[in-house]
């Protein structure tokens, strides 16, 4: 009874962000394979404006007018990411004018928008949990968010894998190595669930945006990929 009473509760709090968090992880995989580390890391920024409006909408808490600038110039900054990674629309007239469409379609469709609508839906996520995380410890919510994740997961991976792959199994083709990210995000989840909670999303969110910088650096380190005009300004 203390079990279903807890999950009832939980579920109250906790289901509908982290349907949202996972949503936002199905189209974050998606986008990662069709555009560059920095380009995504850039796009993701602007889930802090998204915050920003929802916890002003859920909330009631505004932001300084110093935040309200740096708003702006991370959708500057996303705007200027998208447009660097983009391919040119004139493509020479020869045979792989086809490919260099098709890079083009999943740079757009897959990539950027998918980056997008994940930055939204997690602007919309973290206003819901810091609403709760005001008298919650945020390592049950995150807990709690973890949970909840994993059955919606569970289900969408049943109900839209093949016959083929649910007979291989759901750990079919997993390696030990798979389990490095795994840990590094739930140590990570611990981590935002308590800065969420002590300075609030927005705040979090500026604190995240060295990752781009990082992210720059790793790409040339360990992909040699050289960082267009565009993507540093």
């Amino acid at each position: 009874f203390l079990v279903v009473e807890w999950l009832a509760l939980a579920a109250r709090r906790s289901l509908l962000p982290a349907v949202i968090y996972s949503i936002q992880n199905i189209l974050t995989q998606l986008s990662y394979g069709n555009i560059s580390a920095l380009t995504f890391n850039i796009i993701n920024q602007t889930k802090m404006i998204t915050a920003a409006v929802f916890v002003y909408l859920l909330l009631g808490r505004h932001q300084t007018y110093p935040q309200l600038f740096a708003l702006l110039l991370i959708t500057a900054a996303a705007t200027l990411a998208a447009y660097s990674s983009s391919p040119p629309s004139s493509a020479p007239a020869n045979p792989s004018i086809t490919n260099d469409h098709s890079k083009f379609y999943n740079t757009i469709f897959l990539g950027i928008v998918p980056a997008s609508v994940a930055s939204l839906t997690s602007g919309l996520a973290t206003a819901l949990t810091q609403r709760v995380l005001s008298d919650i410890p945020a390592p049950r919510i995150t807990a709690e968010l973890s949970v909840f994740s994993m059955l919606f997961l569970v289900l969408f991976n049943r109900f839209l894998s093949s016959p083929e792959e649910l007979q291989r199994g759901f750990l079919s083709g997993w390696r030990a190595g798979i389990a490095v990210p795994v840990v590094v995000n739930a140590l990570g989840g611990l981590i935002v669930g308590t800065v969420t909670k002590q300075v609030g999303g927005v705040k979090k969110g500026f604190a995240l945006a060295a990752g781009i910088v990082l992210s720059a650096f790793l790409e040339k380190v360990m992909y040699g990929v050289d960082v267009r005009f565009g993507a540093w300004v």
